[in-house]
């Protein structure tokens, strides 16, 4: 099992590294993807999107494998028991400052007061509820060209989960590596 653990370890750094390196080229050229609506954008929750967004979530997407405390001795790397999205600070990768944040629908220290298009904004374009840039650990590159369909199914179910009361402190970028990240071009 460590040299799993350590493989995983490995992947997730290798892949923070090349998320970093695309998303300076890619989203410093390119520039937002979602022009602000004139109405907020409001997701009706559905039997349907629920489901397609726990594939999402759960599979494809794996977002509970950054937005939890995961059980490294458990097949698959699961989410600890009541854990499941309730944010994890990146200690034993190394990356102390590193944090994904508390995604419940907790309204304390979760995301139960974020807006539907604040969790939109945040899966495709890598900004934050509060305006500031996602370290690029966060796919948002990847999901760039996510359907508006399967963003409202991520955003349905993530909304559905227990919440859980979690405080998390938010990402601190190291100055050296601050100054890579593309900028915030329309917060």
């Amino acid at each position: 099992m460590p040299k799993q653990k350590r493989f995983l370890e490995v992947t997730l750094i290798a892949l923070a590294i090349v998320g970093l390196v695309l998303s300076v080229g890619y989203t410093s050229r390119k520039g937002a993807t979602t022009q602000p609506a004139a109405a907020p954008l409001k997701f009706e929750a559905t039997a349907a999107r629920y489901e397609r967004g726990r594939y999402l979530v759960e599979g494809v997407a794996h977002c509970f494998q950054c937005h939890s405390e995961v059980n490294w001795e458990a097949p698959g790397a699961q989410p600890k028991n009541g854990r499941r999205g309730a944010g994890t600070i990146f200690v034993e990768d190394g990356m102390q400052w590193l944090v994904a944040p508390n995604i419940t629908p907790d309204v304390e220290t979760g995301a139960g007061r974020f807006t539907d298009e604040q969790f939109a904004r945040a899966i495709r374009e890598g900004i934050g509820h509060d305006g500031r840039r996602l370290f690029p650990m966060m796919p948002y590159m990847n999901f760039q060209q996510m359907s508006d369909e399967d963003l409202a199914s991520v955003v349905t179910y993530v909304r559905s989960i227990d919440p859980v009361r979690n405080v998390v402190p938010k990402t601190a970028i190291p100055e050296m590596l601050k100054g890579i990240l593309p900028p915030v071009l329309d917060a």
